[in-house]
């Protein structure tokens, strides 16, 4: 029997032949910000993690980029700063950001409507919220949300060795695109994108059997439309009238 690390390679493997990079959720994701993002504008992530991630990636294409999450971070990286704090008290002025990006943040927001109203308070006029999320309906976010936290926290363990991210609880209350689009309008928001992103299934690296199972299942819910709510995640941008 191949051992996990060599499974792991395997599926590496059919991943980068089954889903071309520049269809991926994480290059979609950053392309939608930097088509929005201009050189005066302002930029914050919401719940950028410890590494400033997407502050730090546009920090030369903005005029400012920051970074705001409740874990410890660091104080800067690459020119991005950082901010500790929480979405559902949103410490930036009214009318002062150009865009707010999330990337896997919404499953984790318990009031979605009052996190997108805040965010409508601080964007400008014109500006943007693009925010890259995993579908309710997908079947590792429903696996997921019956999982006692222990165990979920063993799982991607599992499955993803020592670089597991840390799972924080979930609600997943605005990760469809009928949810986000309500959420939205309540907000004073329009949506102005709901996108389809596919992933090569990672939470099935443990085997290759059933990593293949997965894309085939990625592929048939991609191309039937109304199975597009089961594909693993969505591209949502929002703009403030």
């Amino acid at each position: 029997m191949k051992s996990l690390a060599e499974r792991r390679r395997i599926c590496n493997r059919l991943g980068d032949a089954r889903y071309p990079s520049a269809t991926r959720r994480d290059r979609l994701f950053e392309e939608a910000i930097a088509r929005r993002l201009g050189p005066s504008g302002v930029l914050v992530d919401a719940g950028s993690g410890p590494d400033l991630r997407t502050a730090s990636r546009f920090a030369a294409q903005a005029r400012l980029a920051v970074g705001i999450d409740v874990v410890p971070m660091r104080r800067s990286v690459a020119g991005a700063l950082a901010i500790a704090g929480d979405m559902t008290m949103f410490p930036f002025a009214d009318s002062s950001v150009d865009l707010i990006s999330m990337r896997s943040v919404v499953e984790h927001l318990e009031e979605p409507r009052r996190v997108l109203s805040d965010f409508a308070r601080s964007l400008r006029p014109g500006g943007s919220v693009v925010a890259l999320a995993p579908s309710r309906w997908y079947y590792a976010s429903i696996i997921g949300r019956w999982m006692p936290g222990w165990l979920a926290r063993r799982t991607l363990e599992f499955i993803y060795g020592p670089t597991a991210y840390d799972n924080f609880p979930t609600w997943y209350r605005a990760n469809t695109p009928r949810a986000v689009e309500r959420a939205a309008l309540a907000a004073g928001l329009v949506m102005e994108q709901a996108r389809v992103c596919p992933h090569p299934p990672d939470y099935l690296k443990f085997s290759p059997m059933l990593f293949r199972a997965g894309v085939l299942f990625d592929k048939i819910t991609l191309a039937v439309r109304p199975l597009n709510v089961l594909q693993p995640s969505f591209l949502f941008v929002l703009r403030k009238p």
